[in-house]
């Protein structure tokens, strides 16, 4: 993965860190509306449980044109969608495309024991928050 400011992103770095508890991993694309207005949810969920250990990640694959995600992509997802509290990467090589093709995809993981406890395919919010609050009680 590559940052919005076009420095490599490792998840090692979350999980080594000792404050994470969750790792919400989120997968779209510009295209993807759904992908889009889940954003205040994420923003709000960082806002909420971030003190807590969660720790939000949004990954773009692709472009409005369904190509590849750039650094550029990246860039105008957290300018655009977000305010700042949460990375924003390009997935360039769609490594999280193995999940499946029904977008948004989040993948809610146990940091401690960095497994991921439940895909969540779909515009599916309280889904996701309960499996997040769930893991941070």
């Amino acid at each position: 993965f590559v940052d919005s400011a076009g420095k490599d992103f490792s998840l090692d770095k979350v999980y080594q860190d000792g404050t994470t508890r969750v790792v919400l991993l989120s997968s779209g694309a510009e295209w993807c509306t759904p992908c889009i207005e889940e954003q205040d949810d994420l923003k709000d969920w960082v806002q909420r449980y971030g003190d807590k250990g969660l720790e939000v990640i949004m990954t773009i694959f692709e472009d409005s044109e369904n190509n590849p995600a750039t650094v550029s992509n990246a860039k105008n997802w957290k300018d655009n969608h977000t305010d700042g509290s949460y990375h924003v990467l390009a997935d360039s090589g769609q490594k999280l495309g193995v999940y499946g093709d029904t977008f948004p995809l989040n993948l809610i993981i146990d940091a401690c024991t960095m497994k991921i406890t439940e895909i969540v395919k779909g515009a599916a919010p309280f889904r996701i928050e309960d499996e997040s609050v769930r893991l941070l009680d």
